[in-house]
C-alpha cells in the first residue's frame, strides 16, 4: 500500500492552517541560533555561494535554511509532512515559502546569496534582527489598538517580546512620561503590567495585553511598584512603603518627594487603569509589604 495522500488523511489544500501560529513559528524558527554556512552545505549536499556582502558572516551561526524552518514549524504545529508526495503541493510548505517571502520583501530578512543582479536567492537566510524587532513591536501595537489584548506564551518567545513592546509603545503614547514621578526621558520607560503578565497569561489570557492593565513608568518606579512598595489604590491614590520616606539617601529622597499623589493621567487619554486590575494587583502584594502603607 502507498504512502497516503493529504487529502486521504484531511491535510489537503483546504485544511485548516492557522496562518498567525504559522507565522510566528516561522519567526521563531529565524530567531533561533542557526547555522555556519559551512554546515548547511554539510546537510544539503550543494555548494551554495553566496553573495559577497554576506561572506563576512559565513561562518556564524546565523544562516537558516528551508528545510530547517519547515522542520521546525512542522513540529511546533504538530504537522506532519510526511504525508506529502509532493513538497511543492503541500499547503504547509508553500504557506512557510509565502511568509518568508513576506518577510524578505518588507527587508526583515537577508538572502544569502541574493544581490541586486540576481534576484532569486537559494532558500538561505537570516533575520535583521534589529529591524524586524522594530517591525514586530509595531504591528503589535496595532493590534492592540485594534482591541486584541491576547496572548498566553513565555516571555521569551517572539510573538510575547513583539506584544510587550507594542504594549509599551501605546502606554507611551498614552502617558508620555511616568505616571507616578513625571520622568520623561523615553530610553528610561517601561510599559509596566499592572497585574503581572505571567498571572494575567494563566488566569485572563483575553486581557493580559489590555493598556488598562498597564501603567508608564520609569524603570525606578517600575521595580518599586512590582515589588509593591509603591502601591496604586483603586481610586488611583498613590501610596509609598515608609521604609522610602525613611531613606537618607539624596537621590531616593529626591525621587520619592516627586512620586506624585495619585495616578498622572492626562486629558483624553483611552487606556485609564482599570480599578479591578489594581484591587487584584494590591491583594498579590506580600503581607509584610502592604503593612507598611498606610491606608490600604
Amino acid at each position: 500500500m502507498g504512502r497516503k495522500t493529504g487529502k486521504e488523511t484531511g491535510w489537503d489544500a483546504g485544511m485548516p492552517i492557522d496562518n498567525d501560529t504559522l507565522r510566528e513559528h516561522v519567526w521563531e524558527a529565524l530567531n533561533r541560533i542557526g547555522h555556519s554556512i559551512h554546515g548547511i552545505r554539510e546537510e544539503g549536499g550543494r555548494n551554495f555561494a553566496g553573495a559577497g556582502r554576506n561572506l563576512k558572516s559565513k561562518d556564524k551561526p546565523i544562516w537558516h535554511s528551508k528545510t530547517e524552518v519547515d522542520r521546525y514549524v512542522a513540529d511546533e504545529m504538530g504537522i506532519d509532512t510526511s504525508v506529502y508526495e509532493n513538497p511543492t503541493r503541500n499547503p504547509f510548505y508553500n504557506k512557510v515559502a509565502d511568509e518568508i517571502k513576506r518577510l524578505r520583501n518588507n527587508g526583515m530578512i537577508i538572502d544569502w546569496a541574493k544581490t541586486p543582479k540576481k534576484r532569486a536567492g537559494v532558500g538561505i537566510w537570516r533575520l535583521d534582527k534589529t529591524r524586524f524587532e522594530g517591525w514586530a513591536r509595531k504591528n503589535a501595537a496595532k493590534r492592540i489598538r485594534d482591541g486584541d489584548y491576547y496572548m498566553d506564551g513565555y516571555e521569551a518567545t517572539i510573538k510575547v517580546r513583539a506584544m510587550q513592546g507594542g504594549f509599551r509603545t501605546v502606554l507611551m503614547d498614552e502617558y508620555r512620561k511616568c505616571a507616578l514621578c513625571g520622568f520623561k526621558i523615553r530610553d528610561y520607560m517601561v510599559g509596566a503590567h499592572i497585574v503581572p503578565y505571567y498571572v494575567m497569561r494563566e488566569r485572563d489570557p483575553g486581557n493580559s495585553m489590555n493598556p488598562a492593565n498597564g501603567l508608564l513608568l520609569c524603570k525606578l518606579c517600575d521595580v518599586a511598584f512590582e515589588k509593591g512598595y509603591i502601591a496604586v489604590k483603586e481610586n488611583l491614590e498613590v501610596a509609598k512603603h515608609s521604609n522610602l520616606a525613611k531613606n537618607c539617601s539624596v537621590p531616593v529622597k529626591s525621587w520619592v518627594a516627586n512620586v506624585a499623589g495619585e495616578v498622572r493621567l492626562r486629558k483624553g487619554m483611552e487606556y485609564s487603569p482599570d480599578p479591578e486590575f489594581l484591587r487584584k494587583k494590591i491583594a498579590l502584594i506580600p503581607q509584610d509589604i502592604l503593612a507598611g502603607h498606610d491606608g490600604i
